[in-house]
């Protein structure tokens, strides 16, 4: 059974394909100089964090990157040739990129269901292992 608002109307799932950038000397600015690319979001290591209740929460320890696909579809594949072609000027591995010591590949479903399955082709597989990045599924799912 699909999930439905309580006006009635279908819920349906939607995706989010991220690659995450991470390193202690990570700098947004040197990442967007050297791939030409605007990360989606950014931040360097001591940036002030602000909460939107509160001045200040901290410090960020970390620099961080990331870039997104630009896809409205439901289909993992469709997002990784999305984000693959964004990024194709990237190095491989990715970890190659000054200051980068880790990435991650995020796979996003909201409104997941039993019927609902990410698959991976070897060739998508084969990528990820060139790209050198770990890959995390999260996916917020609703009982009826």
């Amino acid at each position: 059974m699909v999930p439905v608002t309580q006006e009635g109307q279908k819920r349906m799932a939607s995706m989010h394909v991220t690659l995450y950038l991470y390193g202690l000397e990570l700098d947004p600015d040197v990442i967007k100089a050297a791939t030409g690319l605007l990360p989606a979001r950014a931040g360097k290591r001591g940036d002030i964090l602000n909460s939107p209740t509160s001045d200040s929460i901290g410090v960020r320890k970390m620099g961080y990157c990331t870039f997104s696909s630009d896809c409205a579809s439901n289909d993992f594949t469709a997002h990784f040739s999305s984000l693959r072609e964004k990024i194709s000027n990237f190095p491989k591995p990715v970890l190659a990129l000054p200051g980068v010591e880790s990435a991650m590949l995020d796979i996003y479903v909201d409104q997941i269901w039993d019927s609902t399955a990410i698959d991976f082709s070897v060739e998508e597989i084969k990528c990820l292992a060139e790209m050198g990045v770990s890959v995390n599924c999260t996916a917020c799912v609703e009982n009826d």
